[in-house]
């Protein structure tokens, strides 16, 4: 099961959806909306892209899924088939 509002960041106070520590996996469903909101703005897009920059940086895979790909499952399937990707290339 996946860490909720995880805070992947030494420093700042960054949170996302959800994470998977031990395979260095973040995931954040957009929250798109006909009527805008704060990821569709440019500031929030700007700043969404900072913290997506960092934690790659550090050594985050980072999965953005959109409300769409949560709905119909295709992001539960995403997030397995990287998963399991992950801990394969774990292995001693």
């Amino acid at each position: 099961m996946p860490d909720r509002e995880y805070q992947f960041h030494p420093e700042r106070r960054w949170r996302v959806d959800f994470a998977w520590p031990e395979f260095w996996l973040l995931v954040e469903v957009e929250g798109i909306t006909p009527a805008g909101g704060r990821h569709q703005r440019v500031a929030g897009f700007e700043a969404d892209a900072e913290k997506y920059g960092e934690a790659q940086r550090l050594g985050w895979t980072v999965l953005r899924l959109s409300p769409t790909q949560v709905r119909t499952g295709a992001g539960v399937r995403l997030i397995t088939d990287l998963l399991r990707r992950l801990a394969w290339q774990r292995q001693p």
